[in-house]
């Protein structure tokens, strides 16, 4: 029984240190941070907002040793996150959290999976290829998408697609009374208003658009 609980103890041990050892972790404080600028070409990548005062970004697998990762916060509070170079893979999986407060970030994506969830503020998406989700938004949304499928839901004061080829999906659960909205490119687009919304009403401004657009 002692030799069982010593091999139970051991394993366990060895499982903390994988762990461990195939996980990277790093902390900002919110509070210094204005901006937060993520360029990714793989992989998937997880924002959601918690009660917490810091950005805290966990990334796995971890970096090989020679490798050294490019993210860094300057002085004018611009937090850069690269994730583009030989360390970033299908495999690899990026989750951001940030605080429940309004955020700007930015993203840029080559072909990762981007799932945004329960933030608000200011989201900036540009994705070429891939496939991105937002989920339950508030705030101002740019989409720039090529050859590209986007989804988001939420409540948008400011919505500026610009396609070019792209699949993009957006459900407005409510529509406030001062806001600006407008698609360009070509493409897939298709806008769901809120059931009591009449859909005559909506002021969208469309600029050069020569896609697909389905308004419902």
């Amino acid at each position: 029984m002692k030799n069982l609980m010593k091999k139970l103890l051991i394993f366990s041990a060895l499982l903390v240190f994988s762990a461990a050892a195939y996980c990277e972790q790093y902390v900002y404080k919110a509070k210094t941070i204005k901006e937060i600028d993520i360029v990714i070409s793989a992989g998937t990548l997880n924002i959601a907002s918690a009660k917490t005062k810091d950005i805290v970004i966990d990334i796995t697998p971890d970096k090989p040793e020679n490798i050294q990762r490019r993210i860094n916060a300057d002085s004018d509070g611009d937090l850069k996150i690269y994730l583009d170079d030989i360390s970033v893979s299908a495999e690899t999986v990026v989750n951001i959290t940030v605080p429940v407060s309004a955020n700007d970030i930015e993203i840029n994506s080559s072909g990762a999976y981007v799932c945004v969830s329960d933030v608000k503020g200011s989201l900036s998406i540009d994705a070429a290829e891939g496939k991105a989700e937002v989920k339950n938004f508030l705030g101002d949304f740019d989409i720039d998408a090529v050859n590209a499928e986007v989804v988001a839901e939420g409540m948008f004061k400011k919505l500026d697609i610009e396609s070019s080829g792209a699949n993009i999906f957006v459900t407005m659960r409510k529509i406030p009374s001062l806001y600006d909205y407008s698609v360009e490119g070509d493409g897939n687009v298709i806008l769901h208003l809120p059931s009591q919304f009449v859909k005559a009403r909506l002021k969208l401004e469309r600029k050069e658009f020569y896609g697909s657009l389905n308004i419902q």
